[in-house]
């Protein structure tokens, strides 16, 4: 039963949420594909992936080094403390 004091819409309203949860969905299934294909080259890449060792280097700012290394920056050598 209908209650009296729901408010109501009409076809057009009808339609055009109709035709807006087609839109989400062929967005949705675009996502879902696009994931799948990533997940699966990330896969491939981890595969194929040669095994590095980190690069040390020293906390000195000075060094021209580590200016270039960017991401490469693994692992930090710290200096030691004074007693």
């Amino acid at each position: 039963m209908v209650d009296p004091e729901e408010p109501t819409i009409g076809n057009a309203q009808v339609r055009e949420l109709e035709e807006r949860v087609r839109e989400l969905e062929r967005d949705l299934e675009s996502m879902t594909r696009r994931t799948e294909f990533l997940q699966e080259a990330l896969l491939k890449m981890a595969k194929n992936r040669i095994p590095s060792r980190p690069i040390v280097l020293s906390e000195d700012p000075s060094s021209v080094d580590n200016h270039f290394k960017g991401p490469e920056l693994l692992k930090v050598k710290s200096k030691p403390r004074a007693p």
